[in-house]
């Protein structure tokens, strides 16, 4: 469960993510959140929901423990892929710090805990992105200065094979 600032509360049960608002009314905001076959082998076969927060601008996130996931809820029911754990980790709870930065409390399957701060899928698909594009100009960069070595290389030894055969 996670309390909001207007006085509503988010909770999840089972694969479904609820408000609760001030008067008591229950709505259903998201259902089937989780993946039906779980991705992350630790979890089983069974689907595991865990924390659910909600950012300054009323995005709703979920740790999706069985599928190594951070899933984003839009305001009109969208849902993507926000943050993924990695290796032996999944997430359990996240909050966002007076910086609007995420941090992200993870699990392992040794019975351990961290605190990660989250970088979003957009920003690090964004970054290896741009990553590509330098290694791909630079791999350029680096192809025809090798064409110009090899090819000024080869004029140099064909001039001096010619200056030999003229008995120089």
């Amino acid at each position: 469960m996670h309390p909001q600032r207007n006085g509503s509360l988010l909770f999840v049960s089972k694969n479904n993510v609820y408000r609760i608002d001030s008067s008591g009314k229950i709505s259903l905001i998201k259902d089937n959140v989780g993946n039906p076959t779980p991705s992350f082998k630790f979890s089983g076969n069974s689907i595991t929901v865990w924390g659910v927060w909600e950012d300054n601008s009323e995005n709703i996130y979920v740790a999706v423990f069985s599928d190594q996931t951070v899933k984003k809820i839009d305001a009109k029911g969208n849902i993507t892929n926000y943050y993924t754990s990695s290796g032996n980790w999944a997430p359990t709870q996240g909050i966002f710090d007076n910086d609007n930065q995420m941090w992200i409390l993870e699990c392992s399957d040794k019975n351990e805990i961290r605190a990660v701060l989250a970088t979003p899928l957009e920003k690090t698909g964004q970054q290896i992105k741009n990553f590509s594009l330098a290694l791909y100009f630079f791999s350029g960069f680096i192809v025809v200065g090798l064409l110009v070595f090899y090819f000024k290389n080869r004029a140099g030894k064909k001039g001096e094979v010619a200056n030999d055969f003229n008995g120089n």
